[in-house]
């Protein structure tokens, strides 16, 4: 809804890859769900130029990008993390000149939605494979842990119980709020020096997030300290006090 990337990931059995169509279908748009594996190339995601006649051949990402869709990345960390680097251009620029030398302009209702079974920090128990990503890569992205609906298990294994309320957008944040947002952001990239990646990115997509009506804990839980421990979140706070009130 904010237009900001989403990493989504959780453990297995989640229905991350399902959501991604349910998604799509909220926001009005088609879904292009693609599987990441070690075989996925930059040929593959941008397109290229076919060797025999010269013809220009269509990636994954040149058609939701061109007329707008939903481009959901699923198993994204199981992937090259240098062919998921080469798509961090489409992710925040307004433009993007493919491999048959055409500028496209960046479609308003294209959307990026990465899905995994970790933030992208490399392997974890139970999940040896992942790959770790490149910190560039994983600043463009709004980092959402996906989390098991008991309520909905229950009533998809036993036929009773039923889902969670779903999510709903609060009010839309004032430019007071925004600003004192931002002033907080900044204060944290100070205290945190180089310990911690918080660019720009941070106060630009989580001022986008913040006038959807995206609660201020969700942004600052998925846009600054994403990627924290727990100790250093518990030093950020002590550092630089809570993050402001929504007005």
């Amino acid at each position: 809804m904010a237009g900001v990337p989403v990493w989504a990931w959780s453990i297995a059995g989640s229905g991350k890859t399902h959501s991604a169509r349910q998604v799509a279908e909220l926001l009005e748009v088609i879904p292009y769900v693609v599987s990441v594996d070690p075989t996925l190339t930059v040929s593959k995601l941008m397109g290229y130029r076919n060797a025999a006649n010269g013809g220009f051949v269509e990636g994954f990402v040149y058609k939701p990008f061109k007329e707008g869709g939903l481009f959901a990345l699923d198993e994204i960390d199981t992937g090259d993390p240098g062919v998921v680097a080469s798509a961090n251009a489409l992710l925040s620029n307004s433009h993007y000149l493919f491999p048959n030398n055409e500028p496209v302009d960046k479609h308003p209702k294209f959307g990026v939605l990465a899905m995994a079974n970790s933030k992208g920090l490399g392997a974890t128990a139970g999940y040896v494979a992942r790959n770790r990503l490149d910190a560039a890569t994983l600043d463009r992205f709004a980092v959402i842990e996906f989390k098991y609906d008991t309520g909905l298990e229950s009533a998809l294994a036993c036929g009773f119980g039923s889902p969670g309320e779903p999510w709903k957008p609060g009010k839309p944040a004032s430019e007071i709020t925004q600003r004192a947002y931002v002033e907080w952001v900044q204060k944290v990239r100070a205290f945190c020096k180089e310990s911690v990646l918080i660019s720009p990115r941070a106060s630009i997509n989580g001022c986008k997030a913040l006038r959807a009506g995206i609660p201020m804990k969700e942004v600052v839980d998925a846009l600054v300290i994403k990627l924290c421990t727990a100790d250093t979140i518990t030093r950020i706070y002590d550092g630089c006090g809570q993050p402001p009130e929504v007005v």
